[in-house]
């Protein structure tokens, strides 16, 4: 298992394929750098992956995105602190192209969302290998 961790700076949430900051959409070749981060990031764990069989094994993602606007001031969940979901198919394309491994072998992905105190965004992602049962 490997863990990757970014801090975002100016990223606040995926939406229709592009990212926001604030309230001014950027292009998509921001996306496409976003992705290509992740994708560095992965690349120095290749090694550890190259014996991936995919008749064998399948791969886990638990990402976990720490929100520094998940609390309103009055102290209640924001709900508007941003969909999560969307930013996935970015974070997961970059890591899978980093392994070398094809994302459809993605097979069990998790998403959380949780406070943190820092003044920025951050996402943790988890990638395991398990192994397949067959019935």
């Amino acid at each position: 298992m490997i863990q990757l961790t970014r801090r975002l700076d100016r990223v606040y949430g995926i939406n229709n394929s592009y990212i926001i900051r604030g309230k001014f959409r950027t292009k998509k070749k921001e996306v496409s750098d976003y992705q290509k981060e992740w994708q560095y990031l992965a690349q120095e764990h290749r090694h550890l992956f190259k014996n991936f069989n995919p008749k064998e094994k399948y791969l886990t993602i638990e990402t976990v995105w720490y929100n520094p606007k998940f609390y309103k001031k009055d102290g209640s969940m924001s709900k508007t602190a941003g969909d999560t979901d969307g930013i996935i198919k970015f974070i997961k394309d970059g890591i899978c192209d980093g392994l070398g491994i094809n994302d459809a072998f993605v097979k069990k992905e998790s998403i959380s969302q949780l406070p943190t105190n820092e003044k920025h965004h951050a996402v943790s992602v988890l990638v395991g290998i398990e192994n397949l049962i067959n019935i």
